[in-house]
């Protein structure tokens, strides 16, 4: 959804899009501070997911980090 708005920055984007119009489909938001310490966190298991899911092991893995 990032990619597609008119926000220049994430930060802008998670606090006026994210946080005020999603808040009913998200009652237990975070703040924007705890959101970027817990996506530091998911990395390893967003990779290791990534891996899981390809079908094929070539031994060179790609990914793509913003």
């Amino acid at each position: 959804m990032f990619d597609l708005s008119h926000y220049r920055t994430f930060k802008d984007f998670y606090l006026c899009c994210v946080c005020l119009r999603y808040r009913k489909e998200f009652p237990s938001l975070v703040s924007y501070n705890r959101f970027v310490e817990l996506m530091a966190m998911s990395f390893m298991p967003m990779l290791l997911l990534l891996q899981g899911l390809s079908e094929r092991q070539t031994g060179k893995y790609y990914v793509d980090f913003n």
